[in-house]
């Protein structure tokens, strides 16, 4: 998201129903998605950013958790 245009972060903030600052947050790590946003934000970036990257604790490998 720190590359997009104003308008690209606007488009996915309205498609996953948040505003961009609370994306903003989200990437900061100063605020968790819940799952479903998680998952809003990946299906909104066609992919590029996983749910896993986004919520590791659980949407990550299982092998690997603590």
């Amino acid at each position: 998201m720190q590359n997009a245009k104003p308008a690209e972060r606007t488009r996915v903030a309205d498609n996953v129903g948040t505003t961009v600052l609370y994306l903003y947050q989200i990437a900061g790590g100063h605020s968790q998605a819940s799952p479903r946003m998680a998952t809003a934000i990946h299906a909104a970036l066609n992919g590029v950013v996983s749910r896993n990257t986004i919520r590791p604790d659980i949407f990550g490998d299982p092998r690997f958790s603590a």
